[in-house]
């Protein structure tokens, strides 16, 4: 019987090999990032210029989660990287809610588990008002007499009682308003209600598939920046210096795609290696 060669072996690589080879190039870079480099876009670094812009000492800070719990692989990280650069900004109020999809209270409170809040207190700095009913009437209402929509934060808690509102009286009160999107209702909504009548700065970040359409926004300067899907939160996770989950499902596409790269080009050579010996033994 003749012996095999090393280039004869590797057409004939049992399957179940190359099956556990991707499974070990997913699991390792998800379990330990390893930081591959990354290039940062343009909308994404405007969106954390215009965050840093607008997050001087005594600024008010507007974040509405609009998105549903199957969208947070991708928009999780987004949510959790774009909060983490505003408490990170001492003296920054932060307004978070949701008008459009009654889950984003809930993955806000997800969202502030992974975030480090600088020594923010709850009530005093930073509050979580919840869902309100009515879409664009509620976003008008909420734009013309805050405290006249607002009676009680997300826990019950009434807003009397939390300094964190204290002289919020209208959107004009307001400093920035990043929008955390995933489809409608979402930005297109608070972009006539909030952002055409009262020009209030406004950064977004929304997923990959809705993000080519949002960008006529940033072109037009509605919206000062934009971080689009899972590159986005890698992009914005590198910008603020934290790796999450963004970076680690990064690394996980680049390392499986440098895997199929390489058995493709080590396939193609054992295929030409192998041909010219059976063309010479012929």
């Amino acid at each position: 019987m003749e012996k095999k060669g090393f280039w004869d072996r590797l057409q004939t690589i049992d399957h179940r090999v190359l099956y556990a080879a991707v499974i070990v190039v997913i699991i390792v870079p998800l379990l330990r990032p390893l930081g591959l480099p990354i290039t940062v876009t343009d909308a994404t670094l405007k969106a954390y210029r215009a965050v840093d812009e607008y997050t001087k000492p005594g600024s008010v800070v507007v974040i509405a989660f609009e998105f549903i719990a199957g969208n947070w692989p991708e928009m999780g990280p987004i949510a959790v990287a774009m909060t983490q650069h505003v408490f990170n900004k001492p003296d920054v109020k932060v307004i978070i809610l949701a008008m459009g999809r009654d889950e984003g209270p809930i993955l806000a409170e997800r969202t502030l588990r992974y975030v480090d809040k600088k020594g923010k207190e709850y009530g005093k700095d930073y509050v979580n008002l919840g869902f309100f009913a009515g879409g664009e009437a509620a976003m008008a209402a909420f734009a013309r007499d805050i405290m006249g929509l607002v009676k009680r934060d997300y826990y019950g808690t009434p807003i009397e009682n939390l300094p964190v509102m204290s002289g919020l009286k209208s959107l004009s009160d307001i400093d920035l308003f990043i929008c955390l999107w995933s489809g409608t209702p979402g930005w297109v909504e608070y972009l006539r209600q909030w952002q055409t009548p009262y020009g209030i700065a406004c950064v977004g970040g929304t997923l990959g598939v809705v993000g080519p359409g949002a960008q006529p926004y940033v072109a037009a300067g509605q919206l000062k920046g934009l971080v689009v899907g899972l590159r986005g939160g890698g992009e914005y996770e590198k910008l603020i210096n934290k790796p999450g989950e963004a970076t680690a499902g990064l690394d996980a596409i680049s390392t499986t795609h440098i895997l199929i790269f390489a058995c493709v080009i080590l396939g193609n050579i054992g295929y030409l290696a192998t041909k010219g010996v059976k063309r010479r033994r012929g």
